[in-house]
């Protein structure tokens, strides 16, 4: 906003009786940074919905969770690997 040189010129100082200026256009803000890669998907050999299941002479094993997307900024956390999920 522009000064107040009326009151500059009472209190003493150079500047005249008229206010001052506007200030100019501020500049523009900077680029923005590199988006985060996304999370991998979860690895679940069992899957219980409603009811859990009995296993005889079996063993279930989760393959590797989905891995993470990459990123310039940040890469993306590997997906979960449990054996089962719902299953309580």
């Amino acid at each position: 906003a522009g000064g107040e040189g009326a009151r500059a010129f009472s209190c003493g100082g150079l500047a005249g009786p008229g206010d001052g200026g506007p200030g100019g256009r501020g500049g523009d803000g900077g680029r923005g940074g590199h988006g985060r890669g996304g999370d991998g998907g979860p690895s679940h050999p069992v899957v219980c919905v409603g009811a859990p299941i009995e296993l005889v002479d079996s063993a279930l094993t989760p393959g590797p969770g989905g891995g993470g997307g990459a990123s310039p900024g940040q890469a993306g956390r590997p997906g979960a690997a449990d054996p089962a999920r719902g299953c309580e």
